[in-house]
């Protein structure tokens, strides 16, 4: 059963069956070796044996319902998570995997969880939080986590939905999927089709700016290459 925390919102059991094909983009978030790459598989119907530690960036599409979904796997480690606020404004919604039995990164990881949600590219933008590995010994909680991290108030202040999971993501893909997760990522794509019309205005607006940028980047190295050579 999940935790709901955003508050502002009567939250349907099950994803609505939605006239209109959507195109969904969402990140997954999370320090490494917590099960992000997993997670995406699972959801994706995907292979989820053997898999790798994600080195930067990985795309997964898939389609889900009438939803095409775009997928930012994001790598955790700590030397490229500055990496992570590239991608905040073209999405319109986070999974954030925290592997909930490693109770001496826990800190590290709400931190980081925090931090995302308050970055003003993600504001009122929904959360699914995945507490993975709850087969393992001395995993917390959707309760206890939330409290430790106030996630009530970062929900308020921020004007966003979260949800709190706790998942084992490796049970398999399709009919073998953690039914949490499952539930999880249906009431995300839930959120994000309720207010898809203003999410869609506003990641296409960042995507217009950041065009405009690497235009004007780019000018500014062919000025520079063309101020070189007339030396």
């Amino acid at each position: 059963m999940g935790n709901c925390v955003g508050g502002f919102r009567i939250h349907k059991k099950k994803l609505q069956h939605h006239k209109k094909a959507r195109k969904i983009r969402i990140c997954i978030l999370g320090i490494d070796g917590a099960g992000k790459t997993t997670t995406i598989c699972a959801l994706a119907s995907g292979e989820i044996n053997d898999i790798l530690p994600t080195n930067g960036f990985t795309l997964q599409q898939f389609r889900y319902r009438k939803a095409e979904i775009i997928a930012y796997d994001l790598g955790g480690d700590e030397r490229i998570r500055s990496i992570w606020k590239n991608y905040y404004p073209e999405v319109f919604g986070v999974i954030y995997v925290i592997d909930g039995s490693e109770q001496n990164r826990i800190e590290e990881s709400g931190q980081l969880l925090k931090d995302a949600i308050s970055d003003e590219n993600l504001n009122n933008k929904p959360f699914l939080v995945i507490l993975n590995k709850k087969d393992r010994g001395r995993c917390i909680d959707e309760i206890q986590l939330t409290d430790r991290f106030n996630l009530h108030n970062l929900a308020n202040r921020y004007r966003t939905q979260i949800r709190v999971e706790i998942c084992q993501t490796n049970t398999g893909s399709g009919r073998m999927i953690d039914i949490s997760l499952k539930n999880g990522f249906e009431w995300l794509l839930e959120q994000i089709y309720h207010d898809y019309v203003v999410l869609e205005e506003r990641v296409n607006e960042a995507l217009k700016k950041l065009k405009r940028q690497q235009d004007e980047q780019r000018i500014k190295r062919q000025h520079h290459l063309a101020a070189t050579i007339s030396r």
